[in-house]
């Protein structure tokens, strides 16, 4: 595959070196049992065989990558209204959230609790978005699949385009969302998405960059880096600064999903085992279905709640080094969404869908078709996070709905009949 295997290559070895390193028990975490283990080399043997498999001139022939080609003014286009509506409509909403959020978390609540209030945990509500549950929805349901969309365009715009303010904006809202939430997966995605940038520089590209470019970007790294510790120290008060980071926010935090799913998977009385066929993985775009039918009073629960809800529970991953149970919850990776649609088969056919989906769109690597570009950023978020929680039942579905939305429709006939149907209003 040579150049196009970059992102495979990366979360390959993702997966692997965390998963080694689980063995270890390093910091009390019980190691994962031998069916998990099991369960993780089959997906990933599946999803490189048929990657290799789906490269193959004679399948591949089947799927025409010339006959989506983009010509360069309309990416042009689309990328100036992509960033207009950046600026007038979703800059100043989260500026405005981002204000209150800095008000209520200086002046109102500490961190811990503050955090538990964003997200209703407390009273059912958020005064964040001021108690009212219509306008959380609509963050919930709009905010994160835009943030994401920004960042993907972003990065197929810089490959593509040469220009980079799509994505210094979508790196400015992220941090924003990430100031009102107090969280710090934001700040992840943003380091993510530059190390991606550069081994696109240096593998694809074979480009040498330059002192100025590796001084820039250090700085960058190096600030987000900084700030993540910092929201991370600030919500483990209790861990001491530098050895409770490395056990805590280093290693438990990427390896104690392995040790939940193998708990699950041991656990008879496990939501693991209630088989969805689909629905599990698939649940960050049904949860929308289930928002319009609850809407004509049909009682509808999307499984990305019901999942939200069976990982939310405590439960005793380890002990620390005086002998204590460690709690920790929600890091069920995204086996644990595959393994409940249909236990081993699902996983395995899982790993064929993505892997013959990266295979694909891995061919944007070299051709620079931009919506290949958008579609892999989106799978590689998918194959790196999917270590932490169950990523597609969160907002990274809808995100590449939209992509393809974006590419496929014509926004600027769209925009054209807006502006005209006002205009003539």
């Amino acid at each position: 595959m040579g150049k196009k295997s970059l992102v495979i290559v990366v979360i390959l070895v993702w997966w692997y070196f965390w998963l080694a390193l689980s063995e270890f028990s390093l910091t009390g975490l019980f190691p994962p049992s031998d069916y998990a283990k099991l369960l993780y080399l089959v997906f990933f043997f599946f999803l490189t065989s048929f990657a290799v498999l789906f490269n193959s001139k004679k399948i591949y022939r089947y799927f025409s990558i010339d006959a989506e080609t983009f010509l360069k003014k309309e990416v042009l286009n689309k990328e100036s209204l992509f960033f207009k509506f950046q600026i007038f409509l979703l800059f100043p909403l989260f500026v405005f959230f981002c204000i209150r959020g800095l008000y209520l978390l200086l002046y109102v609540y500490e961190i811990n609790f503050y955090r538990s209030e964003v997200y209703g945990l407390n009273t059912g509500s958020s005064a964040l978005f001021f108690n009212s549950h219509v306008i959380s929805s609509i963050y919930e349901l709009l905010a994160g699949p835009l943030l994401l969309l920004g960042l993907f365009l972003g990065f197929s715009f810089y490959i593509y385009l040469k220009r980079s303010r799509v994505l210094a904006i979508s790196y400015i809202l992220i941090v924003m969302d990430s100031v009102m939430s107090a969280g710090r997966f934001g700040y992840h995605y943003i380091l993510y998405s530059l190390i991606l940038i550069v081994l696109y520089q240096m593998f694809i590209k074979k480009k040498v960059l330059s002192w100025k470019s590796l001084l820039l970007g250090a700085f960058v790294f190096l600030s987000i880096f900084l700030l993540s510790v910092s929201v991370s120290i600030k919500r483990n008060k209790s861990t001491s600064p530098i050895s409770g980071f490395m056990e805590r926010f280093v290693i438990d935090y990427h390896t104690n999903s392995f040790t939940i799913f193998s708990q699950e998977l041991d656990n008879p009385e496990s939501g693991i085992h209630k088989y969805t066929y689909g629905r599990s993985t698939f649940s960050g775009l049904e949860k929308y279905a289930a928002v319009i039918l609850r809407s004509f009073n049909y009682k509808v629960n999307s499984q990305s709640d019901v999942i939200g809800g069976e990982l939310m529970v405590n439960r005793v991953v380890g002990w620390n080094q005086k002998w204590e149970g460690k709690y920790y919850n929600a890091f069920g990776s995204m086996f644990y969404s595959m393994y409940r649609d249909g236990g081993v088969l699902f996983v395995i056919l899982y790993g064929i869908l993505f892997g013959c989906c990266l295979s694909y769109f891995s061919n944007g690597l070299v051709s620079k078709n931009p919506f290949h570009l958008s579609i892999l950023s989106a799978l590689s978020f998918i194959g790196i996070y999917g270590i932490f929680q169950p990523v597609t039942t969160g907002p990274i579905l809808p995100s590449i709905f939209l992509i393809i939305l974006f590419y496929k429709l014509n926004l600027q006939k769209i925009s054209n009949f807006i502006r005209n149907t006002v205009f003539n209003v």
